[in-house]
């Protein structure tokens, strides 16, 4: 598989792997570099993996006041990771996310994320790495 980075923005790039026996590309954009925090063109994943798994989160977009606590559903807890699809439109305008993630270890982890470039990596995913 050829990996590498494609396109950079903000703290924002996009990874993409090209499968040795499809040529398909697949596209992550990834927040600093880093897997924990990524996207797909219609997704966004925060992974909590080796850190005791998600049991629920709240989630603040821009200034605007903190939705209402979620609790992790069976997928989120099998990945060990909030999902975001749910509400993808609105991190997609939005500038800012911040996160108070509650762990099935009694523990808070908060993130707080800058989305400057975000935007212009899900729309080069969009145009670029269809299958």
């Amino acid at each position: 598989m050829k990996k590498g980075i494609v396109f950079k923005s903000g703290s924002w790039s996009v990874h993409q792997e090209l499968d040795a026996m499809t040529d398909k590309k697949k596209c992550a954009a990834l927040y600093e570099g880093a897997w924990t925090v990524q996207a797909s063109d219609k997704d966004f994943f925060v992974s909590l993996r080796g850190r005791g798994g998600v049991r629920g989160y709240t989630v603040r977009i821009d200034d605007e006041p903190a939705l209402p606590l979620r609790l992790a559903d069976e997928m989120e807890r099998d990945l060990s990771a909030v999902r975001l699809g749910r509400i993808f439109d609105q991190v997609y305008g939005a500038k800012r996310i911040r996160m108070q993630i509650s762990t099935i270890l009694n523990t808070v982890v908060a993130q707080d994320i800058d989305l400057k470039g975000f935007a212009e990596s899900v729309d080069y995913m969009r145009q670029n790495c269809k299958d």
